[in-house]
């Protein structure tokens, strides 16, 4: 038995919020003597806001944020864990896809000495479309090395509420929360549970969300991008060289020359790239960062 957090952002879930919160007050007092619910409104446009502040007038152990503008759900469930007051913080769906029965097996993962469990599906069961934008945005993740397993991830995670210390002087407008937790620890543990049909409403996943979350990603924590560049320019520049050599034809001159410029330009854009990415990662993860962004204010109930 322990003292438990639950953070749930929420963006339009009307439809399924109030039976997913039921399910959870039902369940909870079975795994955890003292818990909380720390409801965080994305900026809904539904009564999902309504719905919360009705939980959190009738139940002393809810609380409610509201967002003035929609940031996202990695940043909605960053502000919930930073608002946490247990030792343990479970993050879960609003959807009602998580089963809390397998709140018991992630806190034995964290028992084991894990200090951060996820419980995965590989599949989502929002349509082939949606699941496979999800692998793809994970596959990236693997691919700029930023978490291990990331196909075993998931947003049904329990973790130590302490490990927010790490990156509590993080501030950036586009954070992702498993990146900042595998820079503050290597302990993962991964369980498979299945994924349930949605109680309502319909997903946020779209393409358009994907790439904005592989954008976001990969210019925000990693220098991959930027070295690949680099990489490019350089093959183009050995490339038009040797087109240069070993052609005669004056129209591959002039295309090789081209293409030489071409990738002396996209070095020196790599180049320029990485002293100011280098000097944005530094105020962003370094000690005694100054604010890159302001975290979105917070309204509580």
């Amino acid at each position: 038995m322990s003292e438990l957090s639950v953070v749930i952002p929420v963006f339009n879930e009307a439809a399924s919020l109030p039976d997913t919160v039921a399910e959870l007050l039902e369940y909870l007092p079975r795994v955890a003597d003292h818990f909380e619910l720390i409801l965080v409104n994305d900026a809904s446009t539904d009564q999902s806001w309504n719905i919360i502040e009705s939980f959190a007038a009738s139940h002393s152990n809810i609380r409610g944020i509201a967002l003035p503008h929609n940031a996202g759900a990695n940043l909605a469930t960053l502000i919930g864990l930073r608002a946490a007051r247990y030792p343990l913080t479970l993050t879960i769906d609003a959807d009602g896809q998580h089963s809390p029965t397998h709140i018991p097996d992630l806190m034995q993962a964290i028992t084991r000495g894990s200090d951060v469990a996820y419980a995965y599906s590989l599949r989502r069961g929002d349509g082939i479309v949606s699941d496979f934008a999800t692998l793809l945005l994970k596959t990236l993740y693997s691919f700029l090395g930023f978490v291990p397993a990331a196909c075993k991830t998931s947003n049904f995670r329990l973790l130590r509420t302490s490990l927010r210390d790490e990156f509590a002087h993080v501030r950036a407008p586009f954070l992702m929360l498993d990146i900042l937790l595998r820079r503050a620890t290597d302990q993962f543990a991964y369980l498979p549970a299945a994924r349930r049909p949605r109680r309502g409403g319909t997903s946020s996943h779209s393409w358009s969300t994907t790439l904005m979350t592989m954008t976001n990603a990969s210019t925000s924590h990693s220098l991959k991008p930027i070295h690949l560049m680099g990489r490019l320019g350089i093959y183009m520049i050995f490339g038009g060289l040797f087109t240069l050599y070993t052609t005669k034809d004056h129209l591959w001159w002039h295309i090789a020359i081209y293409v030489i410029l071409t990738g002396v330009l996209l070095k020196a854009i790599a180049v320029v790239g990485e002293y100011a990415a280098r000097h944005y990662l530094l105020a962003l993860y370094g000690p005694g960062d100054e604010a890159i962004a302001q975290t979105p204010e917070q309204s509580p109930t």
